[in-house]
């Protein structure tokens, strides 16, 4: 065992926005599986681990000797063990290849059968099986052979997955939201009781400007809780507020008044908006093609006054015209020649970024 290898991977928004995107293009199922106690399952695969008894363990004496055993040889995983997590992934990714999954060379938390039409995504202890109506044989059989080996509780149709809300319309397009969690957040910072807000920034308001204006300072770690908060709605499925969230992030190390007072801004925009959902329409025709696009935009620092490249973004779409994934970035080299911002901007759309 190495000591030092204590990551393993988890399944990328991304790709869960693609099998949903998938799933509603072509009418598949989408269920729910948790693996009970995951860490439990594989086998330590180093003979000097040992672990202390813990209190109120029984005592014993090998073999009848004067000496109580203390310690004690770890043969299966634990929760709290550094190495648990790399070794549940690999023994749960032994599995499905066994069972006759592909692993996807760009996430290796994705797995394909029956010619693309079931797929698996594995994030720790969570699996979404999504597939055709011709597979559902096939997926049963996929289910049984999970619950043969595994502790499997099955979830049955998605409905949630990390905090994320799956909603299946009548027409059969899906779309995601995220209500509860946004209430969660609003209640966590005591906004519920708070005015709504039109937008999630007030473009009077000029962040960069807080420290030489003299606004007080904050403690950091409150304004990190938020914008954390805020990073996890905005990453999977809230656009809308990426700019705002971007534009926090860079004061996260020292913190103003103004703007802990933009990031609530942000929350009570989201007071209004919690039940806006990301929609994958279902049966659009024409082929798989993903379609990009970019932009960027020159303006000047609110501290040095010289022209930097205040924001790059771009979008990576589904053509069931709903966003896969997008990025925005605020950058702060000059460049000599728009040509050269327009060749970067357009290679860095053209890769993903997850």
């Amino acid at each position: 065992m190495d000591y030092g290898e204590t990551y393993a991977p988890v399944g990328k928004l991304t790709t869960f926005r693609l099998l949903i995107s998938l799933a509603a293009r072509n009418n598949w199922n989408i269920d729910h599986l948790d693996v009970v106690m995951a860490f439990l399952n594989p086998d330590v695969d180093d003979d000097t681990l040992f672990m202390e008894l813990l209190e109120g363990w029984p005592k014993h004496r090998p073999n009848g000797g004067p000496e109580e055993v203390t310690v004690i040889r770890l043969r299966k995983a634990l929760y709290g063990l550094k190495q648990a997590p790399p070794l549940w992934y690999r023994h749960i990714n032994a599995f499905l290849l066994s069972l006759g999954f592909i692993q996807s060379e760009v996430d290796p938390n994705l797995y394909i059968r029956n010619l693309g039409e079931m797929l698996l995504l594995l994030y720790v202890d969570d699996m979404l099986l999504a597939y055709a109506p011709t597979a559902a044989k096939e997926a049963e059989e996929i289910k049984q052979a999970l619950a043969a080996t595994y502790k499997i509780t099955n979830l049955g149709t998605a409905r949630q997955f990390l905090r994320i809300e799956i909603h299946s319309d009548t027409d059969g397009s899906i779309s995601l939201g995220q209500r509860v969690f946004i209430d969660s957040v609003l209640k966590r910072f005591h906004i519920e009781a708070a005015h709504g807000a039109a937008t999630p920034l007030d473009d009077k308001v000029k962040l960069d400007l807080a420290e030489e204006e003299e606004d007080g300072e904050v403690d950091p770690t409150s304004y990190q809780a938020i914008v954390g908060s805020l990073m996890y709605i905005a990453l999977p499925m809230r656009p809308d507020i990426s700019f705002a969230v971007a534009a926090l992030s860079r004061y996260n190390s020292r913190p103003f008044a103004r703007h802990i007072t933009a990031a609530q801004r942000v929350l009570r925009y989201l007071k209004v908006t919690k039940d806006y959902r990301l929609r994958y329409n279902s049966s659009t025709t024409g082929p798989n093609t993903l379609v990009g696009y970019t932009d960027s935009k020159w303006t000047r620092s609110k501290i040095s006054g010289r022209p930097h490249i205040h924001l790059e973004r771009y979008h990576i779409l589904a053509v069931t015209e709903a966003r896969l994934s997008s990025n925005i970035n605020f950058r702060s080299r000059i460049y000599r020649m728009l040509g050269s911002l327009e060749r970067r901007k357009m290679a860095a759309a053209t890769l993903q970024r997850y």
